[in-house]
Formats: C-alpha cells, sequence, structure tokens
C-alpha cells in the first residue's frame, strides 16, 4: 500500500510540474507554489514548491507516525448523575446494554447533538480520572452513559470526562476515536457541534491549570 501511494504521488508530482511548465510565463517568476497537504509534508517535501497547505495536520490528526504532533482538540463532559444498574438491567434506549452483575453507570450531559457520534454506542472509550471506561448503552442526543465500576478512586457527579483528547499521561487521539466510530478523522472532526462550547488555549499547562 506504501509504494503504491508512493507511486501515485510520483504521478502528481510529474503532472504537476508539467502543467506549470506548459502555463510559462502565464506564472509569474515570483508566485509561490505549493501541492502538499499534511500527509505530504510528513512524507517528504516537494522541494520545487514553496508552501505547504498542513490542513487537518494542524489539529494534530490524519497524519503518518513519521511526525508526532501533539492532540491539540478535546471534547469534555461533566458527569451529572451515578447510580448502580443490577444485574439484568438494561442502559439506554433499546436496551442495547445488560449488566450481567452490579455495574457502576455514570451519565454524561454530551451526546450526538454535540457531536459524539451515536455509532459509538457500546464501543467508545472515555478518559475519566486518568483511566479508561467503556461507554456503554445507546449514546443519545443528549446524555452519554459510562460504566465506571473500575475505577479505582470512584467517581461523583460533577467530575469532568474526557471523550476526545489528553487526561494525565493517556490521550484519545483523534483518529483511534475515529477508528472506533468507522469514520475518518475529518468526518469526526467537523461534526463536532456549535452547541458544544469552545475554549481556547495558549499553552498546554494553560489548559491544565484553569
Amino acid at each position: 500500500m506504501r509504494a503504491q501511494q508512493e507511486d501515485c504521488r510520483a504521478t502528481q508530482d510529474a503532472r504537476f510540474d508539467r502543467a506549470r511548465q506548459h502555463l510559462g510565463d502565464a506564472i509569474p517568476s515570483t508566485a509561490l507554489t505549493h501541492r502538499d497537504n499534511s500527509a505530504a509534508i510528513a512524507r517528504q517535501p516537494t522541494l520545487s514548491a514553496q508552501l505547504a497547505r498542513p490542513g487537518i495536520g494542524l489539529y494534530g490528526a490524519a497524519v503518518t507516525p513519521d511526525l508526532a504532533l501533539d492532540q491539540v482538540v478535546h471534547l469534555r463532559a461533566r458527569v451529572v448523575d451515578v447510580r448502580d444498574v443490577h444485574a439484568g438491567e438494561s442502559v439506554s434506549y433499546n436496551a442495547t446494554f445488560h449488566a450481567v452483575e452490579t455495574r457502576r453507570i455514570a451519565t454524561l450531559a454530551v451526546g450526538y447533538a454535540d457531536g459524539y457520534r451515536r455509532i459509538l454506542s457500546n464501543r467508545g472509550e472515555v478518559l475519566l480520572r486518568g483511566q479508561r471506561v467503556p461507554v456503554v448503552g445507546t449514546v443519545t442526543m443528549d446524555m452519554t452513559m459510562i460504566d465506571v465500576t473500575t475505577l479505582e478512586r470512584g467517581c461523583a457527579i460533577g467530575d469532568v470526562a474526557t471523550l476526545m483528547g489528553n487526561d494525565g499521561s493517556d490521550c484519545l487521539r483523534t483518529d483511534d476515536v475515529a477508528a472506533r466510530a468507522s469514520m475518518s478523522p475529518y468526518e469526526l472532526l467537523v461534526g463536532l457541534r456549535l452547541r458544544a462550547p469552545r475554549r481556547y488555549f495558549e499553552t498546554q499547562s494553560e489548559e491544565l491549570h484553569s
């Protein structure tokens, strides 16, 4: 696959160069050109062009592992309810999750209306207090349920869960969340709704201490 991608890129580069030659003086000698996106920058910058378009790489997603990019986007929500679900009881719409033993279930104030996809029902993961816990039941429009039974320090209303991004030493990268949802990282990012409030930070340390 990698060899095919390189052959395809070489063909595209050659076509680009031929097009520039055919255009001749129609392109001023002072014009700046580019043909590299985030992935192309990661593989090998084009020496004959002066600019690159990083695109999704600015968000730390959808780029080859050759570039060690920081996770930029973080999706977080507070715990609004915690309760025990006993053996045989179900969670959320259509009873897609049944407890086989008593489980501690927390409800997060986030759902597919905020951009956390319904397809992540019973397959997503969330970071809470530095640990990974599973999404259980169907993701609803406004709420998502998680199983916090195994949390070493427990869980309380008001705790903040991370559905995408960093929490302590662990990280749910955009690419990984998208893979669990069987979708492109582009699709996942542009699907984050305006209903979810945005907060912008200059530095990581500022975010962690806010």
